[in-house]
């Protein structure tokens, strides 16, 4: 993996473009005319070619050690991230981008809940940081009901949902699997021969 010296612009610089492009994408998505499914199999595409020289730089580090448990669990994860993508964007369709991007961007309630009842690590600021974000969750619902989007926000939190499902997968599996490995496998079969070591 590539180290970063203390005190270097590219972290920042990395987090202030991603940032950028997760607050235009909902815009884009809605802008566009294509089937929900077919955008986010465009983005999983576009994932997986960005990730691709790198998988294969580092295939035998990255890919070497992975077992068939674990190549199963990442490929579990994978279609945890699909789901989260394909109902996200079918929810952009049917309810406003801004219901939907609070929505699906609840995820860190989850893991913070899971962070407090399973892992025991948050104390009771996070704690009540939850339950204030748990009813600002339900009062968004509420509030849409009255034009008929309720449909949406429900696909909505429930992309935020399986976006929860997929960091808290991450942060079990990062400890025994490399970091190209697990991003990667959610996007391409990590079968592959160009990946494995021979």
């Amino acid at each position: 993996m590539v180290n970063v010296q203390k005190g270097s612009p590219a972290p920042y610089i990395g987090v202030a473009v991603a940032v950028f492009s997760v607050s235009f994408a909902s815009i884009f998505i809605r802008w566009s005319e294509a089937p929900p499914v077919v955008i986010a199999a465009y983005r999983m595409l576009f994932a997986a070619l960005m990730l691709l020289p790198f998988a294969f730089y580092y295939r035998e580090r990255e890919f070497g050690g992975l077992g068939r448990k674990s190549t199963g669990i990442l490929i579990v994860i994978g279609l945890v991230l699909a789901i989260h993508f394909a109902t996200w964007i079918t929810s952009l369709g049917m309810t406003s981008v801004a219901s939907s991007t609070i929505l699906v961007t609840s995820h860190p309630l989850l893991v913070g809940l899971v962070s407090i009842l399973i892992f025991k690590e948050s104390g009771k600021w996070t704690a009540i940081g939850v339950v204030i974000g748990f009813v600002g969750v339900v009062f968004i619902s509420l509030m849409s009901q009255g034009d008929g989007s309720w449909d949406g926000d429900l696909l909505a939190l429930i992309g935020g949902v399986f976006a929860g499902i997929y960091i808290m997968s991450g942060r079990v599996m990062r400890r025994k699997v490399n970091l190209i490995a697990y991003a990667s496998s959610s996007t391409f079969p990590l079968r592959h021969s160009y990946l494995l070591p021979p």
